[in-house]
């Protein structure tokens, strides 16, 4: 759902967060796998590390919410960098298995929804960090809670 402009309401933000974590449940339990096919089947990490992601992303958007309006650029990105940041850090503790290139891409899409639910333009949302450059604007250090 988005409102009359067509910019994501925080309840988008929640649903991708809600649909994000089921689909890592479905693929770390195997539960989209039927029974024959579980039994060479290795669990790809631990799913101690889901909630520890739903955690970040819930951070995120609380930390979001936060933020007195306008937000400028810069704060938005460091926002996101620091959540890029925690979930490499989730991901390389449970072994660089839970974040792979298509959660990477859904995770710069719902960046990009949190962003403009926070007024940035397109050409602003166009510079959000990635993971690959988590902080284009590193000069402070900020954290989802230190917002």
């Amino acid at each position: 759902m988005t409102d009359v402009h067509g910019t994501p309401t925080i309840d988008d933000l929640h649903g991708f967060i809600g649909e994000f974590i089921s689909d890592l449940t479905t693929f770390a339990n195997g539960s989209y796998l039927k029974d024959e096919e579980k039994q060479d089947w290795d669990q790809p990490f631990d799913t101690d590390a889901i909630a520890e992601v739903e955690r970040t992303l819930t951070g995120l958007v609380d930390a979001a919410e936060e933020l007195t309006s306008p937000v400028a650029a810069p704060t938005v990105s460091k926002l996101i960098g620091a959540a890029i940041d925690e979930l490499g850090r989730i991901n390389a503790v449970f072994g660089d298995a839970v974040i792979e290139p298509e959660e990477e891409q859904e995770l710069a899409d719902f960046f990009t929804s949190l962003a403009r639910h926070l007024g940035l333009s397109d050409s602003e949302c166009a510079n959000l960090p990635t993971f690959e450059q988590s902080d284009p604007y590193d000069e402070d250090d900020i954290t989802i809670e230190s917002l």
